[in-house]
């Protein structure tokens, strides 16, 4: 007798686990399917910092008058203007209408203001 009802309890928690589980199994929430993109997102636009050909002065390492150039809209190094003089080098220059003054060569090979 005992061992009919442990045998009939068991046999319906089976049933009743076995019921739980196609429940869960039919009603347990899906997980949508991750959508794909329709195409690559777009790449960001990179704005260029000059207009190719455009050129401007600067100063180099040695703080020396250049120039830059504007390449596929980025700027070039600053390229020193050529020598105007050897550095060092000293030269007479006309001061208002009657005297005269001197000029030295800047290292940069550009000549100073007269004085």
């Amino acid at each position: 007798m005992k061992q009919d009802i442990l045998f009939v309890t068991g046999n319906v928690l089976f049933v009743l686990l076995l019921l739980i589980l196609v429940f869960v199994i039919i009603y347990w929430p899906k997980q949508p399917a991750p959508e794909m993109p329709a195409s690559p997102p777009p790449a960001p636009s990179v704005t260029p910092e000059c207009t190719s050909g455009e050129v401007r002065d600067c100063l180099t390492e040695d703080y020396c008058l250049g120039t830059k150039t504007c390449v596929n809209g980025k700027w070039s190094n600053c390229l020193i203007l050529p020598m105007a003089c050897v550095p060092g080098e000293i030269r007479k220059c006309p001061v208002g209408t009657c005297a005269w003054g001197e000029q030295e060569c800047s290292l940069c090979g550009q000549w100073a203001r007269c004085r």
